[in-house]
């Protein structure tokens, strides 16, 4: 058994340029709204426009994560083995993939003095895969979210 504390998502600090240039971009393209007479693109920019910047303004929280011999524990909620196809590591993180294609990856963030452990572990469990990001994952990463 492997326990360990980490934060929910990994935070980027924020300067104040940050929620100005957000802003900005969002009025843009919903100024962009209006002028095609597009009243629900409109209303949608602004809500998506207000969430981004709730969200990105916001702290994780910390769990407790757990691997068992049974499956991945976070915060007392258990995540089975076999629901998932395989795992990998990547930068600091540990995606678990899971066998439903409508389900998300879950994404923890590990130790890295704990990396070679985890994965040694997870092994006689799972089949580790190479983890490529997807394009709302770099996007998210440029935009420091």
């Amino acid at each position: 058994m492997i326990t360990w504390m980490s934060p929910e998502f990994h935070y980027h600090e924020k300067d104040e340029a940050w929620p100005v240039f957000v802003a900005l971009a969002g009025a843009a393209i919903a100024g962009y709204a209006l002028w095609q007479h597009n009243f629900l693109f409109f209303i949608f920019i602004l809500i998506a426009t207000g969430l981004v910047l709730v969200w990105g303004m916001r702290k994780p929280r910390h769990f407790n994560f757990e691997l068992n011999d049974t499956g991945l524990v976070i915060d007392g909620k258990t995540y089975r083995y076999r629901e998932f196809t395989s795992f990998a590591v990547s930068h600091d993180s540990l995606h678990f993939i899971p066998k439903s294609s409508i389900r998300p990856r879950i994404e923890i963030i590990v130790p890295e003095s704990r990396e070679r452990d985890i994965r040694e572990y997870l092994l006689d469990f799972l089949h580790e895969t190479e983890y490529t990001e997807s394009f709302v994952e770099t996007v998210g990463h440029w935009l420091r979210f």
